[in-house]
């Protein structure tokens, strides 16, 4: 389970991770505070973010996003599209995995996968899906993932 901002939530229950965002915690006291073994992602929106994240010791995934519009998220950055997703991606210098997220549909799975992330997370996806194992049976298609 991972736990979205909350630090001291995703401490007390022992969540497998946290994602903080550019405006949450400041993403040093999040790794000095959480265990070792706890997942810490964060979210970039743009390549100044990406080339800061680079110089972070601790990461473990960073979140790229939004991609496309999203109505998840009220406070959502302007979205990169593929093309600014690419730009951004091409600073990765550490090659620390990516996750996009932001607008995600099944019809952008394909594209998605070929710019080089490693994958996506998804909200309004699953959560307006009328059969979730469904969806993700789709996904996994979609992204290459069948045998």
């Amino acid at each position: 389970m991972f736990i979205d901002d909350d630090v001291d939530l995703a401490l007390a229950i022992g969540a497998d991770g946290i994602h903080v965002g550019q405006d949450d915690r400041d993403i040093w006291t999040v790794i000095a505070e959480t265990p070792a073994e706890m997942i810490v992602g964060l979210s970039v929106r743009n390549v100044a973010e990406m080339q800061a994240a680079q110089a972070v010791v601790g990461l473990d995934y960073l979140g790229v996003g939004p991609i496309f519009a999203t109505t998840t998220k009220a406070d959502a950055a302007e979205p990169l599209g593929l093309a600014g997703l690419t730009t951004v991606l091409a600073h990765n210098e550490h090659h620390l995995p990516t996750v996009g997220i932001g607008g995600i549909s099944l019809a952008t799975l394909p594209a998605l996968a070929r710019t080089g992330l490693d994958g996506v997370a998804v909200v309004s996806l699953l959560s307006q899906a009328p059969d979730a194992t469904t969806v993700v049976q789709e996904m996994t298609s979609l992204w290459g993932m069948t045998e």
